[in-house]
């Protein structure tokens, strides 16, 4: 997409008019009109500044100034494995793998593709008969109707809360994620639906807890998600951790007892 039509449709993304965006940005409206029809070209500082005022997340930066023929102000590089990340980074993933143990926790990317885990997650991964690699999407594994009907417990109001999530931070990620394109084809899957009740707000306690099967027995989970503040490279700004903490006493014996 050239970057008239990228301008354009990040500006109707973020629901902001010509008139709002060229204030907050300093500009004319006349002059950001031109730059949405391609009469006018813009410099580098105008596409971070506008970028900048869209909220733009790093990667979409890079693309907006590569349809202005502009190199990438930040790394766009996608490592294929964890240990092309910088080292700073692939030190702070590991400790807190690590230190998370006995319990499960996994480093994905803003898709929510696997990146990496602790042996905790790898083993509860095998249990289930879930084969973890770089082709592998958690969001849509979960949000499977044989998998969300089947392996969880209580499994719509899983899918709902994760759902809910993931929009909000495809609406930061932009229409053209493709967070924002796994999201459609998930809704658009046959036999997909989920019951109203299902909803985060209609659920009862302060959040809403992942159950299912091991071994036969019922495990409770609630989750955190922490992400690197600061990240100067597009990939690691989408990089986020998931930790598993047992929901209940039968839950946590399981797993410090293993």
């Amino acid at each position: 997409m050239e970057f008239a039509g990228r301008l354009k449709e990040w500006r109707a993304h973020r629901r902001m008019s010509q008139t709002m965006l060229a204030g907050e940005a300093g500009i004319s409206a006349r002059h950001l009109s031109f730059l949405e029809t391609g009469r006018s070209h813009p410099t580098r500082g105008m596409v971070l500044r506008l970028a900048d005022h869209l909220a733009m997340p790093l990667a979409e930066r890079n693309a907006l100034l590569a349809s202005a023929g502009f190199a990438p102000h930040k790394g766009n590089r996608e490592p294929r494995e964890i240990g092309d990340l910088a080292d700073p980074v692939k030190n702070a993933l590991d400790l807190i793998l690590e230190r998370h143990m006995p319990f499960p926790a996994v480093v994905m990317n803003g898709a929510y593709d696997y990146v990496t885990s602790n042996a905790a997650y790898q083993a509860m991964a095998g249990v289930l008969g879930v084969t973890l690699g770089p082709d592998v999407n958690l969001l849509r594994f979960l949000a499977n109707p044989a998998v969300m009907h089947g392996m969880l417990i209580d499994g719509e109001a899983v899918v709902a809360a994760l759902l809910a999530r993931a929009r909000s931070e495809a609406w930061l990620q932009g229409p053209q994620s493709r967070l924002a394109q796994i999201l459609q084809e998930i809704e658009n899957q046959p036999g997909f639906s989920l019951a109203a009740t299902a909803a985060p707000e209609n659920r009862p306690g302060p959040v809403v807890e992942i159950r299912f099967r091991i071994a036969g027995a019922e495990t409770g989970w609630i989750t955190t998600i922490s992400t690197f503040g600061s990240p100067a490279d597009a990939y690691v700004e989408g990089l986020f951790i998931e930790q598993f903490f047992p929901a209940d006493e039968e839950t946590a014996a399981m797993f410090i007892g293993n």
